[in-house]
């Protein structure tokens, strides 16, 4: 497939992928049941300036496994200890290899635990780790995240439930965050990494409200993050208050192809909220066809703390809000939603702001084989109908490159 921007330029891709888990149940008498899983993913491309160039070959691999102990009910308290090991290895060959060929390892240990008091439902949960990053050329990095969280589920009756969730996160820094340096043609910048970058760390409270009763379901909740050390990628001033742009050798010029970011920490605090309701126009008593509405509302809002002052997160998603009718007939099903982004008015520093548009997606599907486990399904999908210049605030490229327009799939999709 094409890269945005560039139109002789495309990538050669291929990615083979094996998950298999096995559980047993009442393997001892202290345990309900014990699950291990394990994927092994071998994933490379290779990046083509036009038909007979090849140019920069990336590969990633990466094997994880994991194993979940559900115990029997210790002082009322029922919950998972688990154990979770990765291993990652990454390369880039080629003039745009903007990331260093790294080796990641990385080891959890994680429990889950729950009790009911009541009308409350106590839910605790711990996970320590150790990240060890290490680069082909230059010293590697270690990191130890150690995340917790407190959260109780209160029983207003059998249909409402309020719920409260405190959180300490800490995540380590990726590969590119810590090691990048040179272009990426696929954001269109030049990135920079930062090899001194520490943990992001964040502490981050979550009050929420929902009601089931019938044919209605409602669902809503606030949030606010205080991060410590939260990484990001900051654009630069040219000295005439535009970003800094430069060619592929990192020379600058207003014109030139990248945008120059370094990848930054400082605090910074998220605030926002999320609202959802859907209400069954028809259901099962109803008859053989069932028809459903949905609305729904979210928003956050970001800012940075730097030291000549609060600025805007950068490349945070517009408030939105969409309705959605999905319908079931027998061995078919349709669904049509539509969602309205809002003007994205706030945009980091130096970064540009976007529009607001509508997006409009259908699909209708129908099973035309069912035997057993196996099942046959067609399908036809449309996006984006109403043709609407999408330009997404998350994006890099989002002035030189819109979304894709009105398109379409029919498909066959068999499961077995």
């Amino acid at each position: 497939y094409g890269l945005p921007g560039e139109d002789e330029a495309f990538i050669v891709m291929r990615q083979r992928r094996y998950d298999a888990q096995a559980l047993l149940r009442d393997p001892i008498s202290a345990l309900e049941s014990l699950r291990f899983k394990i994927s092994d993913s071998r994933y490379g491309h290779t990046e083509f300036e036009d038909a007979a160039t090849a140019g920069t070959r990336f590969s990633n691999n990466e094997t994880q496994a994991r194993i979940e102990a559900v115990h029997q009910p210790i002082a009322g308290f029922r919950g998972v200890v688990g154990v979770q090991l990765g291993q990652r290895e990454f390369a880039a060959i080629g003039d745009e290899a903007y990331v260093p060929a790294t080796k990641s390892q990385q080891a959890g240990l994680f429990v889950l635990e729950e009790r009911r008091f009541g009308r409350n439902k106590i839910e605790l949960g711990a996970r320590v780790e150790s990240v060890r990053i290490t680069p082909d050329a230059g010293n590697g990095r270690e990191f130890a995240p150690i995340s917790a969280s407190l959260g109780n589920l209160y029983d207003i009756n059998d249909n409402s439930h309020l719920r409260i969730t405190l959180t300490h996160a800490e995540r380590a820094p990726a590969i590119e965050e810590l090691f990048a340096f040179g272009p990426h043609a696929a954001t269109g910048t030049f990135e920079i990494g930062n090899r001194n970058l520490q943990a992001e760390q964040s502490q981050d409270i979550e009050i929420g409200f929902d009601h089931h009763q019938g044919r209605f379901d409602f669902d809503a909740s606030v949030f606010h993050k205080q991060a410590r050390h939260y990484i990001y990628a900051r654009e630069t001033d040219d000295g005439t208050g535009n970003p800094t742009r430069v060619n592929e050798d990192k020379r600058p010029g207003p014109a030139e192809e990248f945008l120059l970011i370094n990848y930054a920490q400082n605090n910074a605090r998220f605030s926002g909220y999320e609202l959802a309701a859907s209400y069954a126009l028809l259901d099962e008593t109803d008859g053989p066809v069932q028809l459903s509405i949905r609305g729904f509302t979210d928003a956050v809002r970001g800012t940075i703390e730097t030291s000549t002052g609060d600025a805007p997160a950068p490349r945070l998603t517009p408030a939105r809000y969409g309705l959605s009718l999905h319908g079931h007939y027998k061995a078919t099903s349709a669904n049509i939603s539509y969602v309205r982004a809002m003007d994205q008015d706030r945009p980091g520093r130096l970064d540009t702001q976007t529009n607001g548009y509508g997006l409009l997606n259908a699909d209708v599907s129908m099973v035309v084989h069912r035997q057993g486990a196996s099942e046959a399904r067609i399908f036809v999908q449309g996006t984006n109908l109403l043709d609407d210049d999408i330009r997404r605030a998350t994006s890099f490229i989002k002035d030189a490159v819109p979304a894709p327009g009105r398109g379409g799939v029919v498909g066959l999709r068999y499961k077995f």
